[in-house]
């Protein structure tokens, strides 16, 4: 595009300095609560609206949960996800089976570890924040919102675990 500048940056403390502040477009991997998302939007509009920039902000990612999406929406012009996800259990079940399903999923979560690499098992029971995500992709890192009895390392006894996925 003619008279178009685009700067590209890989992290967020690169921006401040940034010539482009019209219009941002943040791309990562996954969206799952949104309070990541959320809170890096308002650190990036805290940070320019020092120098008086005041960009439009656009997040793409490749996938992310409906409720995470909804709740960054409110904070950016625009938001991409390529696969929109639903909650694992309380989203594909009718509402007769989900009461069922979440305690046949916390029964196994009670095999796991009181704390991982990650933390305390209780914010992550039934992914971080409830998510209920299954996603994953090859050679990736899993989000912690996804059901941990597919990821965490530690039995209830402390002994290590093999695991199908690995959360970092």
């Amino acid at each position: 595009m003619t008279g178009t500048r685009h700067h590209f940056v890989s992290s967020l403390s690169e921006l401040v300095g940034s010539a482009a502040k019209n219009t941002l477009i943040i791309v990562d991997e996954f969206i799952g609560t949104g309070e990541t998302a959320e809170k890096k939007v308002k650190w990036i509009r805290d940070q320019l609206s020092s120098t008086g920039a005041n960009p439009k902000i656009y997040i793409a990612v490749v996938a992310g949960m409906e409720d995470g999406i909804k709740r960054v929406s409110a904070g950016v012009d625009g938001i991409f996800s390529a696969h929109k996800l639903q909650k694992g259990i309380s989203d594909a079940y009718t509402e007769a089976e989900v009461q069922p399903n979440i305690d046949a999923m916390k029964a196994l979560e009670t095999t796991l570890g009181a704390e991982g690499r990650r933390g305390k098992i209780g914010k992550h029971s039934l992914g971080y924040k409830g998510s209920e995500s299954l996603y994953s992709r090859a050679n990736g890192n899993t989000p912690n919102n996804v059901f941990p009895i597919f990821w965490w390392e530690v039995r209830k006894d402390g002994s290590l675990r093999a695991t199908v996925l690995t959360c970092i």
